[in-house]
């Protein structure tokens, strides 16, 4: 990572990013892992540069665009809510799964745009000292497991969809999620990475996700769940009776913008883009669930995502005169034709699940596809078969209608930018220079933002540190016990609680040092004192500060 990035253009992408249609995928797994480095230089203003591109007019008020996002996202949640009248039990229970799964990346990173709007050398002024309130509110205020991500999780596991849930990286390989929600959430991950770029930016998304508030396609579930933690999934929503989410991050957006009026514009850019982007999001996420109405379009579906894998297993299995494993090749890119062959063949009873080879006697105990298709796959598969054409002859399946034979339109799009931003990431960064002694390195950690050569100096010098502190060390010298009992480590603290306070009361008539010595004393460990606590900064991360371990740090921090 030490080379010039040269990134493609907007009307010359590069071979490899052409070829990539899951850029924002890749972002979304690079950067919510808590050790990714983001470089800075033409990936900065690339970002910077789309985002005034779908920026809020700055002569509108707050108060108008609030209004604007809570307009829409009600308006949304009810195109939502009218899908699922009139389902039957499992295409209800199927649809909201889609629902859940779809919104899902942004879901579960609910809050973790504001992660990083700390550091040693911003930690106490009063604007970073209120973003930081913000963000402990949506991360649970330091208790394991009360993060907003968390109860996003359970709605995701009462639908038993959660199995690639945690870690936020894992979600990226889950193929059932459309790419384009990958899009929002991995642009504000990838701001938080560069907070003191983009905090403004960030500020604004944030105002206007507490505008949204609950995610509309949820609208679909929140009638009939009720034993799921609905507040906490609704950003709008004050917890634990505390202030309310808006109105902090209008506070917050208000000062930003009397302190620093030339920062008006990017705030209103992190909105707009924010605003935009969700609108495209959920309408690409209720063109895929207004398609799947149609069970051929679940089935369809299924046959892309299964494909791969059944071509390499079938290739002396026969269907209309052809290999089924160059059936299942084609159905990679269009599944329709398979499925006509299949609804023609012996092993489908159209309209009648019951009788149908498919879904009995091949997925039996005995059968040869036995435990090849889960529970929620044969349901798809049952479906599908159920709602073909009952006729003697065999009539074949009728093709899904427009909506399921076409992308969404968030799909379809061409431009070029999200590809630009993962070769951007891939590329190398431009080389800047390492810290030639402590002292240098002191004062760039004061940043959350680093460079692959800091990291380097860093992780050299502490190696070094560590090795020169352990020389001839030995069980003597170290004050840890060398076995741990069950009782675990209380009963050893307090037996050192006690051990300091006998060496106090035993040198409590020790004359005072003279306020010259205190004062050096005072100077020379002033930085240290004045960073106190700053080396828990990484327990802010998103998936840390509510994490088994981390929420206790990070209610120290």
């Amino acid at each position: 990572m030490h080379g010039k990035a040269v990134p493609a253009t907007a009307n010359a992408p590069s071979r490899a990013a052409a070829a990539d249609g899951a850029a924002f995928r890749r972002l979304y797994a690079r950067v919510t892992d808590a050790e990714s480095v983001v470089p800075g230089g033409e990936l900065i203003d690339l970002v910077r540069s789309e985002l005034a591109r779908s920026g809020s007019d700055t002569g509108q008020t707050l108060d108008g665009l609030i209004g604007e996002a809570t307009d829409w996202s009600r308006a949304a949640a009810e195109r939502f809510q009218a899908l699922g009248a009139d389902l039957d039990r499992d295409g209800h229970r199927l649809l909201l799964r889609r629902a859940a799964l779809g919104w899902a990346p942004l879901g579960l990173a609910a809050g973790a745009w504001l992660q990083w709007l700390t550091s040693p050398g911003t930690g106490d002024a009063p604007a970073n000292l209120r973003m930081l309130a913000l963000y402990a509110a949506d991360v649970g205020v330091g208790f394991p497991g009360a993060a907003r991500r968390n109860a996003y999780l359970g709605l995701l596991r009462s639908l038993r969809v959660s199995e690639n849930a945690s870690p936020l990286a894992r979600l990226a390989g889950d193929r059932r999620i459309a790419d384009a929600a990958f899009e929002v959430a991995g642009v504000l991950a990838l701001m938080s990475r560069r907070p003191d770029d983009f905090c403004a930016e960030l500020i604004g998304a944030d105002l206007c996700l507490r505008a949204v508030g609950l995610p509309p396609p949820l609208a679909l579930a929140r009638s009939e769940r009720q034993a799921d933690d609905w507040t906490a999934i609704d950003y709008s929503a004050a917890r634990d009776g505390g202030l309310s989410p808006i109105e902090q991050c209008r506070a917050i957006a208000d000062a930003l913008l009397v302190d620093c009026p030339e920062s008006a514009s990017r705030l209103y850019a992190g909105f707009g883009w924010t605003l935009t982007a969700l609108r495209g999001q959920a309408e690409a996420l209720h063109h895929e669930l207004r398609a799947s109405l149609d069970p051929g379009y679940d089935m369809a579906e299924l046959m892309k995502l299964r494909a791969r894998e059944g071509s390499v297993y079938h290739r002396r299995v026969m269907l209309a005169g052809r290999p089924l494993a160059d059936w299942l090749a084609d159905c990679r890119d269009e599944p329709q034709a398979f499925l006509d062959a299949l609804a023609r063949s012996g092993l489908i009873a159209p309209g009648d699940s019951d009788s149908s080879a498919l879904v009995t006697n091949l997925v039996s105990e005995r059968g040869p596809m036995f435990r090849v298709f889960s529970p929620d796959d044969l349901t798809v598969i049952r479906r599908w078969i159920d709602a073909l054409p009952g006729a003697a002859g065999r009539a074949a399946a009728p093709a899904p209608d427009s909506a399921a034979r076409t992308r969404a339109p968030a799909e379809q799009a061409t431009g070029c930018w999200q590809r630009l931003v993962s070769d951007l990431l891939d590329a190398r960064s431009p080389v800047s220079e390492a810290p030639s002694n402590l002292r240098g390195a002191y004062h760039v950690l004061m940043a959350r933002t680093g460079s692959p050569e800091l990291r380097d100096w860093c992780l050299q010098y502490i190696r070094g540190w560590l090795w020169r502190s352990s020389y001839r060390m030995d069980a003597r010298a170290v004050p840890l016990p060398l076995e741990w009992k069950a009782e675990g480590l209380r009963p050893w603290l307090l037996t050192q609680h006690e051990k300091h306070a006998e060496e106090f009361d035993d040198t409590a008539d020790t004359p005072l040092p003279s306020r010259e010595a205190v004062v050096d004393d005072a100077v020379q460990v002033a930085p240290l004192t004045l960073i106190d606590g700053s080396w828990l900064q990484g327990f802010t991360d998103y998936e840390l500060a509510s994490s088994d371990i981390g929420h206790s740090l990070f209610a120290i921090y």
